[in-house]
C-alpha cells in the first residue's frame, strides 16, 4: 500500500479491531503494520498497537503503542474512530506503566483516562485528588467490579488519618453492604447502590475507590498498605471440624466476561474437568488414604454473571450454591478452604485480602494488577497467593495447572 483514503484507512483499522477481538492477534499485527507503513503519524493505528500487546502480554509494546498514541494525538489530532481516543489511550498507558510498576508516571494517565467515563463526581461535590488538606466531608464512590473494592478497599482506614479529612462516606455496590464492618474501616455512613439514596450537599468531596492509590501516592508495588481484615472488621467463626480428615480445594474456573467475544480469562468446562480428574488421580497416586479430597466449585450457576448458553458445572466438582448466596457467605467459605484455584476474577481478591493459600490463574495478555511477567507472586497480596502464567495466549495446559496445584497443596496438607 503506498496511499490510503480515509476511508480505507478507516474500514482496515476497523478490520485490525475485529480480529484483535476475536484473538487473531498474528492478523491484527500484520494489518496493523501496514497501516503504520502508510500513515505512521495516525494515533488510531498507534493505540490498536497497544491494544494488541496488551493482549499478547508485551507490557513494553502497549507502552510504546498507547505512549505514541497519545504523542500523535497532541500533535496531530485523529480521524473518528472512537470518541473517546484520548481518554482510552490515556488509561491504556497508565495501565501499562503500572503494569512496569512505575505508579508515579501512571497516576495521572489512570486518572484522566477513567474520569468521566467508568466514574464520575457525585453531583454538589469537589473532586478529590488527594492535594487538598482540608476535607470536612468526603465520599468514596464504587467503581470497576467487586475484585477491584476487594483490592482498593485497603487504604479506606488510612482517610481518618489524614490531616483535615472529617466524615467520610461509602458508596458500595448494594451486595457488598453487609460484608463487612465497613465503621470498623474507618467509615462514617454506607450507601448502598440502587437502595439508599444519598442527601443531595451531605458531601463536599468525593472520589472514586480505584483513585485511593494516586491520592495517597503508591510509588511502586512495595508502596502500598496491606488489607486490614482483623476480628474487628470481619469476625471468624469455627467453620470446620473435618480439617485432616478431608481436603478442600477451592475451584473457581469461570469469570464474568459479558462484553469480551473471546473468554480470555475463564477455562471452558472440559479443561476445567480434565483439571480436577489431574488433581484427583494424582491425590489417590499419592496414597493419602487418611485424607479425603473433595474439589469444591466455586463459580455459582447465575446466568446474569456469564451471560451465555446454559451452564455446566464440571464432572467431579462438589457445587455447594447455599454457601454463596451473597459475599459475606462466599468470604466464610473460602475460609473454610485448605486451598484455591481460581481464574481471575473477584474471588482471587478475596482470597488475598483474606488470607486463604491460592493460586491465581493469570492469562498472557493478564491485567496490570499482576505485574511484570516474571511475578510469581501476587503483588497486591504477598506470598500466600500465588500466580500462575498461561504459557501461551488463550490455550490453558491443563497438565501444567494441574501439576502446580498439586505442588501448592502438597504444601498446605502438611
Amino acid at each position: 500500500m503506498k496511499t490510503l483514503t480515509d476511508k480505507q484507512y478507516l474500514d482496515r483499522i476497523q478490520a485490525a479491531i475485529l480480529l484483535r477481538q476475536q484473538g487473531y492477534y498474528d492478523q491484527a499485527t500484520h494489518v496493523i503494520r501496514d497501516l503504520m507503513s502508510v500513515r505512521p503519524t495516525e494515533s488510531s493505528v498507534w493505540h490498536q498497537a497497544g491494544q494488541i500487546a496488551t493482549a499478547t502480554g508485551d507490557a513494553e509494546g502497549a507502552v510504546t503503542g498507547f505512549g505514541q498514541s497519545l504523542k500523535l494525538l497532541k500533535e496531530h489530532g485523529a480521524l473518528a474512530t472512537h470518541a473517546l481516543q484520548f481518554q482510552a489511550s490515556a488509561l491504556g498507558y497508565g495501565q501499562s506503566l503500572m503494569r512496569l510498576g512505575r505508579f508515579s508516571e501512571a497516576w495521572p494517565y489512570f486518572e484522566s483516562g477513567r474520569l468521566h467515563v467508568s466514574w464520575s463526581p457525585w453531583p454538589a461535590t469537589e473532586y478529590w485528588d488527594g492535594t487538598v488538606t482540608s476535607i470536612p466531608s468526603l465520599l468514596v464512590q464504587s467503581e470497576g467490579g467487586y475484585g477491584d473494592i476487594f483490592m482498593f478497599m485497603r487504604w479506606l482506614p488510612l482517610l481518618k488519618s489524614q490531616p483535615g479529612v472529617g466524615r467520610v462516606g461509602l458508596m458500595i455496590f448494594k451486595g457488598l453492604g453487609d460484608f463487612c464492618d465497613w465503621k470498623a474501616l474507618g467509615v462514617d455512613e454506607i450507601y448502598r447502590t440502587d437502595l439508599d439514596k444519598i442527601p443531595f450537599g451531605r458531601w463536599q468531596y468525593s472520589t472514586s475507590i480505584m483513585s485511593l492509590g494516586a491520592c495517597f501516592g503508591m510509588r511502586d508495588w512495595t508502596d502500598r498498605p496491606d488489607p486490614d481484615f482483623g476480628e474487628d472488621v470481619f469476625p471468624t467463626r469455627a467453620l470446620r471440624t473435618d480439617r485432616g480428615r478431608v481436603f478442600k480445594l477451592g475451584f473457581c474456573w469461570r469469570a464474568e466476561e459479558n462484553s469480551s467475544p473471546i473468554k480470555t480469562k475463564s477455562l471452558d468446562v472440559d479443561t476445567a474437568a480434565e483439571i480436577a480428574r489431574f488433581v484427583s488421580d494424582q491425590w489417590e497416586r499419592d496414597e493419602r488414604d487418611d485424607t479425603k479430597l473433595v474439589i469444591c466449585s466455586l463459580s455459582p450457576e447465575k446466568k446474569d454473571l456469564y451471560n451465555s448458553e446454559p451452564f455446566i458445572q464440571p464432572p467431579g466438582l462438589a457445587y455447594e450454591p447455599g454457601s454463596m448466596e451473597s459475599w459475606r457467605d462466599t468470604a466464610y467459605y473460602l475460609l473454610s478452604m485448605d486451598y484455591v484455584l481460581t481464574v481471575d476474577t473477584a474471588v482471587g481478591h478475596l482470597c488475598g485480602v483474606l488470607g486463604v493459600p491460592s493460586l491465581v490463574l493469570v492469562p498472557r495478555g493478564g491485567c496490570w494488577r499482576f505485574g511484570p511477567e516474571d511475578n510469581v507472586v501476587h503483588p497486591w497480596y504477598g506470598p500466600h497467593c500465588r500466580l500462575y502464567r498461561q504459557p501461551k495466549v488463550l490455550e490453558w495446559d491443563a497438565a501444567g495447572i494441574a501439576a502446580r496445584v498439586t505442588e501448592k497443596i502438597d504444601a498446605a496438607a502438611a
